[in-house]
């Protein structure tokens, strides 16, 4: 009997640390290998097509983009990325920032939870 693949998302902003994208991820591929099942189906999404740039300049390929139609998804991680400086964040609002575009396009409405 075949056990139900779970999706796990990591949704890698721009100035991610590589350990805080990669590192989750690895913990969960290696609980696949170490059981001998393939329980997890793991994604790294970005919030635009194309590489991802992490804190030190790496670029990461992401598996999607928010926007892209992909299988529903179980567990979305988001790791904490690089602070914008101040002169950026005066002239991004939180809707039009990366996040605030996620929130939106999932459809959430009550931050409270």
């Amino acid at each position: 009997m075949s056990r139900p693949q779970v999706t796990l998302a990591i949704l890698g902003m721009p100035g991610v640390q590589l350990l805080d994208a990669c590192g989750p991820l690895d913990v969960f591929a290696e609980a696949d290998r170490q059981t001998g099942y393939e329980t997890y189906r793991l994604l790294l999404l970005a919030c635009e097509p194309g590489p991802l740039v992490s804190s030190s300049g790496t670029r990461l390929i992401p598996d999607a983009w928010i926007g892209e139609e992909i299988d529903p998804i179980d567990t979305l991680l988001q790791p904490q990325a690089r602070p914008l400086s101040t002169s950026k964040a005066r002239n991004r609002t939180p809707s039009r920032s990366p996040k605030g575009i996620l929130i939106s396009r999932m459809g959430i409405t009550d931050m409270s939870l």
